[in-house]
């Protein structure tokens, strides 16, 4: 069954940790090399990094379902199945995860 959830991060960020997440990652290397950030052809700024939910939002704009749709169920929604939905990378449905700010 397709279903999707965006949700908080269970845990934050150990305090005094280096960790960073995928998105601080890349806009750091992006930035440091000079190279420009195309997410879906949205060109992104690399003097100030983009938070979460822009980046989220751009990522799944191609999808079946809109992110707006899917954050008005904080517990998750089982979605209708399409016509002509494939299974496995056809399918844009599943859980997104976000990273301790």
């Amino acid at each position: 069954m397709p279903f999707a959830q965006d949700a908080e991060a269970v845990v934050s960020q150990p305090q005094g940790s280096q960790l960073v997440d995928e998105r601080q990652f890349v806009w750091s290397l992006a930035r440091r090399l000079g190279l420009p950030l195309d997410i879906g052809g949205t060109k992104l700024d690399t003097d100030d990094i983009p938070d979460g939910e822009t980046i989220f939002d751009l990522v799944t704009a191609g999808g079946q379902v809109l992110l707006d749709d899917v954050r008005q169920h904080p517990h998750g929604v089982i979605l209708p199945q399409k016509a002509g939905c494939g299974s496995g990378a056809e399918r844009r449905f599943g859980t997104i995860r976000r990273y301790a700010r």
